[in-house]
Protein backbone atom coordinates (compact mmCIF):
# COMPACT_ATOMS: atom_id res chain seq x y z
CA UNK A 1 0.00 0.00 0.00
CA UNK A 2 1.13 3.37 -0.82
CA UNK A 3 1.81 6.05 1.95
CA UNK A 4 -0.70 7.93 2.69
CA UNK A 5 -0.24 11.99 1.97
CA UNK A 6 -1.02 14.61 4.55
CA UNK A 7 -3.41 17.58 3.04
CA UNK A 8 -1.66 20.92 4.25
CA UNK A 9 -3.99 22.53 6.36
CA UNK A 10 -5.94 26.07 5.04
CA UNK A 11 -4.47 28.69 5.86
CA UNK A 12 -7.24 30.64 8.75
CA UNK A 13 -7.56 34.14 7.51
CA UNK A 14 -9.97 36.72 9.95
CA UNK A 15 -11.38 40.01 9.09
CA UNK A 16 -12.98 42.49 10.94
CA UNK A 17 -14.63 45.97 10.15
CA UNK A 18 -15.44 46.40 13.78
CA UNK A 19 -18.57 48.16 14.58
CA UNK A 20 -20.12 49.84 17.72
CA UNK A 21 -23.66 47.69 18.34
CA UNK A 22 -26.10 50.05 20.51
CA UNK A 23 -28.92 51.78 20.30
CA UNK A 24 -27.15 54.70 18.90
CA UNK A 25 -26.00 52.84 15.41
CA UNK A 26 -28.66 50.24 15.12
CA UNK A 27 -30.15 52.62 12.09
CA UNK A 28 -26.30 53.03 10.45
CA UNK A 29 -25.29 48.62 10.59
CA UNK A 30 -24.20 48.15 6.58
CA UNK A 31 -23.47 44.42 4.99
CA UNK A 32 -19.97 44.44 4.84
CA UNK A 33 -19.33 44.77 1.42
CA UNK A 34 -16.24 46.12 1.67
CA UNK A 35 -14.63 42.30 3.18
CA UNK A 36 -16.87 40.77 1.21
CA UNK A 37 -15.28 41.44 -2.05
CA UNK A 38 -11.49 40.95 -0.74
CA UNK A 39 -13.34 37.05 0.62
CA UNK A 40 -14.98 36.99 -2.82
CA UNK A 41 -11.53 37.80 -4.90
CA UNK A 42 -9.27 35.88 -2.69
CA UNK A 43 -11.45 32.41 -2.69
CA UNK A 44 -11.25 32.39 -6.46
CA UNK A 45 -7.85 32.92 -6.59
CA UNK A 46 -6.63 30.47 -4.07
CA UNK A 47 -9.61 28.27 -3.59
CA UNK A 48 -9.91 26.10 -0.66
CA UNK A 49 -6.17 27.17 0.58
CA UNK A 50 -7.40 29.75 2.64
CA UNK A 51 -10.55 29.25 5.06
CA UNK A 52 -11.60 33.38 5.36
CA UNK A 53 -14.24 34.47 7.56
CA UNK A 54 -15.86 37.91 8.44
CA UNK A 55 -16.41 40.04 11.67
CA UNK A 56 -18.39 42.40 13.00
CA UNK A 57 -18.64 42.42 16.97
CA UNK A 58 -15.24 43.47 18.87
CA UNK A 59 -15.85 41.17 21.65
CA UNK A 60 -16.99 38.04 19.89
CA UNK A 61 -14.25 38.48 17.53
CA UNK A 62 -11.56 38.93 20.12
CA UNK A 63 -13.00 35.66 21.28
CA UNK A 64 -12.87 34.05 18.41
CA UNK A 65 -9.90 34.94 17.37
CA UNK A 66 -7.92 34.14 20.66
CA UNK A 67 -10.00 30.65 20.16
CA UNK A 68 -9.36 29.44 16.74
CA UNK A 69 -5.71 31.16 16.52
CA UNK A 70 -5.93 32.47 12.66
CA UNK A 71 -2.29 33.14 11.17
CA UNK A 72 -3.55 36.00 9.06
CA UNK A 73 -5.95 39.32 11.20
CA UNK A 74 -6.93 41.86 8.63
CA UNK A 75 -8.89 44.83 9.94
CA UNK A 76 -10.49 47.73 7.84
CA UNK A 77 -9.88 50.97 8.83
CA UNK A 78 -12.09 54.30 8.84
CA UNK A 79 -12.19 57.20 11.27
CA UNK A 80 -15.03 56.30 12.97
CA UNK A 81 -13.43 52.44 14.42
CA UNK A 82 -9.67 53.47 14.52
CA UNK A 83 -9.99 53.37 18.27
CA UNK A 84 -11.74 50.51 18.52
CA UNK A 85 -9.32 48.51 15.93
CA UNK A 86 -6.62 50.07 17.90
CA UNK A 87 -7.91 48.22 20.94
CA UNK A 88 -8.18 45.35 19.83
CA UNK A 89 -5.10 44.93 17.80
CA UNK A 90 -2.98 45.34 21.15
CA UNK A 91 -5.03 43.45 23.11
CA UNK A 92 -4.60 40.36 20.10
CA UNK A 93 -0.93 41.12 20.21
CA UNK A 94 -0.53 40.32 23.96
CA UNK A 95 -2.74 37.48 23.64
CA UNK A 96 -1.33 35.91 20.48
CA UNK A 97 2.17 37.73 20.18
CA UNK A 98 4.18 37.45 16.76
CA UNK A 99 3.08 34.67 15.51
CA UNK A 100 -0.32 36.03 13.26
CA UNK A 101 0.33 38.22 10.62
CA UNK A 102 -2.16 41.59 10.85
CA UNK A 103 -3.15 43.73 8.23
CA UNK A 104 -4.93 46.48 8.04
CA UNK A 105 -6.66 48.55 5.14
CA UNK A 106 -9.61 50.81 4.16
CA UNK A 107 -9.78 54.19 3.86
CA UNK A 108 -7.74 55.63 6.81
CA UNK A 109 -4.86 53.83 4.97
CA UNK A 110 -3.28 57.20 3.24
CA UNK A 111 -1.35 57.21 -0.08
CA UNK A 112 2.14 59.25 1.07
CA UNK A 113 5.14 57.98 3.22
CA UNK A 114 4.40 60.49 5.80
CA UNK A 115 0.71 58.82 6.53
CA UNK A 116 1.83 55.50 6.27
CA UNK A 117 4.48 55.90 8.82
CA UNK A 118 2.13 58.19 10.91
CA UNK A 119 -0.01 55.13 10.75
CA UNK A 120 2.52 52.33 11.65
CA UNK A 121 3.09 54.50 14.76
CA UNK A 122 -0.22 55.27 15.53
CA UNK A 123 -1.16 51.56 15.80
CA UNK A 124 1.66 49.49 16.87
CA UNK A 125 1.69 45.72 16.45
CA UNK A 126 0.50 46.50 12.60
CA UNK A 127 2.59 44.67 10.27
CA UNK A 128 1.57 45.40 6.88
CA UNK A 129 -0.47 48.24 5.35
CA UNK A 130 -3.20 47.76 2.20
CA UNK A 131 -3.58 50.88 0.72
CA UNK A 132 -6.38 51.88 -2.29
CA UNK A 133 -7.73 49.20 -3.94
CA UNK A 134 -7.28 45.95 -1.45
CA UNK A 135 -7.86 42.66 -3.36
CA UNK A 136 -4.33 42.61 -5.01
CA UNK A 137 -2.19 43.18 -1.84
CA UNK A 138 -4.56 41.41 0.27
CA UNK A 139 -4.31 37.78 -2.02
CA UNK A 140 -0.33 38.65 -2.59
CA UNK A 141 0.10 38.91 1.63
CA UNK A 142 -1.84 35.60 1.56
CA UNK A 143 0.29 33.98 -0.78
CA UNK A 144 3.18 34.89 0.63
CA UNK A 145 2.51 33.69 4.25
CA UNK A 146 1.21 30.58 2.34
CA UNK A 147 4.59 29.44 1.19
CA UNK A 148 6.54 31.35 3.72
CA UNK A 149 5.07 30.21 6.75
CA UNK A 150 5.24 34.39 7.80
CA UNK A 151 5.55 37.64 6.33
CA UNK A 152 9.11 38.70 6.12
CA UNK A 153 9.53 42.11 6.81
CA UNK A 154 12.43 42.43 4.08
CA UNK A 155 11.07 41.84 1.28
CA UNK A 156 8.65 43.75 -0.60
CA UNK A 157 5.31 42.07 -1.45
CA UNK A 158 3.26 43.95 -4.47
CA UNK A 159 0.96 46.35 -3.23
CA UNK A 160 1.58 46.52 -0.04
CA UNK A 161 3.41 48.25 2.37
CA UNK A 162 5.30 45.89 5.01
CA UNK A 163 7.29 47.99 8.38
CA UNK A 164 10.55 47.24 9.73
CA UNK A 165 11.67 49.76 11.19
CA UNK A 166 10.77 51.62 8.29
CA UNK A 167 8.40 51.46 5.03
CA UNK A 168 9.23 48.48 2.71
CA UNK A 169 7.38 48.21 -0.53
CA UNK A 170 8.21 47.98 -3.84
CA UNK A 171 9.78 51.20 -4.77
CA UNK A 172 9.14 52.49 -8.58
CA UNK A 173 6.83 49.84 -9.54
CA UNK A 174 3.35 51.32 -9.76
CA UNK A 175 0.65 49.29 -7.86
CA UNK A 176 -1.16 46.68 -9.49
CA UNK A 177 -5.56 47.75 -10.56
CA UNK A 178 -7.71 44.71 -10.54
CA UNK A 179 -9.73 44.39 -13.40
CA UNK A 180 -13.35 45.19 -12.16
CA UNK A 181 -15.07 42.91 -14.38
CA UNK A 182 -12.94 39.75 -12.92
CA UNK A 183 -14.50 40.17 -9.62
CA UNK A 184 -17.32 38.33 -7.96
CA UNK A 185 -20.51 39.95 -6.23
CA UNK A 186 -20.08 38.36 -2.67
CA UNK A 187 -23.77 38.65 -2.61
CA UNK A 188 -24.32 36.11 -5.48
CA UNK A 189 -20.69 34.01 -4.32
CA UNK A 190 -22.72 33.48 -1.52
CA UNK A 191 -19.73 35.29 0.87
CA UNK A 192 -22.72 37.72 2.48
CA UNK A 193 -25.64 35.29 2.91
CA UNK A 194 -24.96 35.45 6.59
CA UNK A 195 -25.49 39.06 6.94
CA UNK A 196 -28.65 39.31 4.67
CA UNK A 197 -31.16 39.86 7.67
CA UNK A 198 -31.93 42.81 10.21
CA UNK A 199 -30.37 44.24 11.40
CA UNK A 200 -28.39 45.00 8.57
CA UNK A 201 -28.72 47.32 5.88
CA UNK A 202 -27.57 46.12 1.80
CA UNK A 203 -25.25 48.29 0.29
CA UNK A 204 -24.32 48.42 -3.49
CA UNK A 205 -21.22 49.70 -5.05
CA UNK A 206 -21.74 51.23 -8.13
CA UNK A 207 -18.56 53.09 -8.45
CA UNK A 208 -14.78 53.41 -7.02
CA UNK A 209 -12.46 56.08 -6.60
CA UNK A 210 -13.69 59.74 -7.10
CA UNK A 211 -12.85 62.75 -9.89
CA UNK A 212 -12.97 65.21 -7.33
CA UNK A 213 -10.68 66.78 -4.45
CA UNK A 214 -12.79 67.81 -1.70
CA UNK A 215 -10.75 68.21 1.46
CA UNK A 216 -13.14 67.34 3.61
CA UNK A 217 -13.36 63.72 2.43
CA UNK A 218 -11.09 61.12 2.40
CA UNK A 219 -11.34 60.00 -0.96
CA UNK A 220 -10.17 63.52 -2.01
CA UNK A 221 -6.53 62.88 -0.83
CA UNK A 222 -6.71 59.35 -3.08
Amino acid sequence: MGKKTTKPRSLRVMLADLKYFNKYSQHDIFVPLNLGYLVSHARKVLGSSVDISIHLDATQFLDQCLANKPDIIGFAIYTWNLTLTKTVIRMLRERLGDKVTIIVGGPSVGENEVDQIALFNNVPGVDALVPGEGEIGFVNILKFVSENGAVDKRTPIQNAILWDDRLVYNKGKKREVLDLNSLDSPYLTGVLTSFMQPPFHYMIQTTRGCPYTCTFCVKGAD
